[in-house]
């Protein structure tokens, strides 16, 4: 797409990175050719080459599901954890900042943990896979919303929406509106 952009002579490129590594070389092509180019969303291994980057610090991000889920359950619990896709810089990053907070509360762990990729449909199952399992899930941090989403449907489900808190991040509008009907 980029060999492409700089052949029709545009005179920006953002470029919204599928893959942190994957997608670099695109930034290499547009520096390359002196075209300037906006990263959005997620990360490029190269982000220092880039003219700008807009998007949301993803370690905190992790930080603040824990924190909340940490208050929700007084410092300790079994956690699933639903993970973006592998190797997307929101899920590098947002994974780092949920395993690190979460190692400062002994009474907390990481019991079932699985890629959803960015998925509400894809959350659904993988929840309801993790809920047969007979492993005990006192809550879920969902990388997004709509796997949080997702997640809260299977509880729901379940029959286990009261006992099972889910939390997201984003703040996506079908999220905001499960905040405020107490799904998530």
């Amino acid at each position: 797409h980029i060999e492409n952009f700089v052949a029709r002579d545009v005179d920006a490129i953002i470029l919204n990175p599928a893959d942190k590594e994957g997608s670099s070389p695109a930034v290499d092509i547009a520096v390359r050719e002196h075209k300037p180019v906006v990263v959005v969303n997620s990360i490029v291994s190269n982000l220092q080459k880039a003219n700008a980057f807009v998007g949301s610090p993803d370690v905190e991000a992790g930080h603040i599901e824990v924190a909340e889920i940490m208050r929700l359950l007084h410092n300790q619990g079994n956690i699933a954890l639903i993970q973006g896709p592998y190797g997307h810089s929101a899920e590098v990053q947002r994974t780092k900042g949920i395993r690190e907070l979460l190692a400062t509360f002994p009474g907390a762990r990481i019991v079932a943990e699985q890629t959803a990729n960015w998925s509400r449909a894809t959350a659904m199952s993988v929840m309801e896979n993790m809920l047969s399992s007979g492993r005990k899930i006192d809550a879920v941090i969902a990388e997004n919303d709509e796997m949080a989403l997702g997640a809260s449907k299977a509880i729901e489900g379940a029959g286990k929406q009261k006992d099972i808190p889910v939390i997201g991040i984003d703040a996506i509008a079908d999220a905001l509106k499960a905040v405020d009907a107490g799904k998530m």
